[in-house]
C-alpha cells in the first residue's frame, strides 16, 4: 500500500475503534437495583406489614442517560400503605399510583449517574407463595430498564385439627378415631 493508502486505513481503523469503545462505554453503563435485604430477594410474613427499600443507581455519565422515572409493580394480594413524608423517596420527586404501579418523576433529573437514591414503600401481603416485583427505571432518552426480585410470602395461619365426635348411642368399643388435620403452610421439600 502507498503512503496515503495507509493513512486512510489507519484513519478508518482509529475511528471505527473510537466508535466501537463508544458503544461500549453505553452498552456497559447500566441502571443498578438493590433491595436492603442485601440478598436477591425478600422473604416476610403474611398479613404483617413490611417496608420495602429500594436503591437505584445508574452508571450511565450522560447528561440525557440520568434517571428521570422510577415504576414499582406489586403484586395485587399486596395492600398499599403510602408515607407521606417525601412520598417514600431521596430524591425531588412527584409521585403517583395507579392501580398497582407505583411512579417517581422528575423529567430533568431523578437519579444522577453514580449517584444511589432510595426509593420504599409498605405493603402487607394477604396471601403466600412467590411473588415478582418489578422495578422499571427510564432515562431522559426514554430507554427503559427492567430488573425485578422475588418476595417469598410465608404463612401464617396456625394449623388446625379437628377431631371427629365418636358415636354415643351403643356402647361399643371405638376401634377408630379420625383426625382431620388442615394447614395452609407451603412445606419445602
Amino acid at each position: 500500500l502507498n503512503k496515503k493508502a495507509r493513512t486512510a486505513l489507519l484513519g478508518v481503523v482509529l475511528f471505527g475503534l473510537i466508535v466501537a469503545i463508544s458503544f461500549a462505554y453505553l452498552s456497559l453503563a447500566a441502571h443498578t437495583v438493590t433491595i436492603s435485604a442485601g440478598a436477591p430477594n425478600y422473604s416476610i410474613r403474611e398479613d404483617i406489614s413490611f417496608v420495602f427499600n429500594i436503591t437505584v443507581n445508574t452508571t450511565d455519565t450522560a447528561n440525557e442517560q440520568n434517571i428521570t422515572q422510577v415504576n414499582i409493580t406489586v403484586p395485587s394480594t399486596f395492600n398499599i400503605t403510602l408515607y407521606s413524608d417525601k412520598n417514600g423517596s431521596t430524591t425531588n420527586s412527584s409521585f403517583s399510583i395507579s392501580g398497582f404501579v407505583l411512579s417517581w418523576t422528575n423529567l430533568s433529573s431523578l437519579v444522577l449517574a453514580n449517584v444511589s437514591n432510595r426509593f420504599w414503600f409498605n405493603a402487607t401481603p394477604s396471601t403466600p407463595g412467590v411473588y415478582s416485583v418489578n422495578v422499571t427505571t427510564l432515562n431522559a432518552s426514554g430507554t427503559a430498564f427492567l430488573s425485578n426480585f422475588n418476595v417469598t410470602v410465608n404463612d401464617t395461619t396456625a394449623p388446625t385439627i379437628d377431631f371427629a365426635d365418636p358415636t354415643h348411642g351403643n356402647n361399643s368399643v371405638l376401634t377408630t378415631l379420625v383426625i382431620n388435620i388442615t394447614s395452609t403452610r407451603m412445606w419445602k421439600a
